[in-house]
């Protein structure tokens, strides 16, 4: 749909924190220019 942002989830087995920050430091930030191609 035109103008819905788009997600993905991730399985995180081994959590270090929960706080939105922490999380995206640890995982998404590593692999968001890849992920960001495949729903481009």
């Amino acid at each position: 749909d035109e103008g819905e942002k788009k997600r993905y989830y991730v399985h995180w087995i081994d959590v270090k924190t929960t706080e939105e920050e922490g999380c995206y430091e640890m995982i998404s930030k590593t692999f968001e220019k890849y992920v960001r191609r495949m729903f481009d």
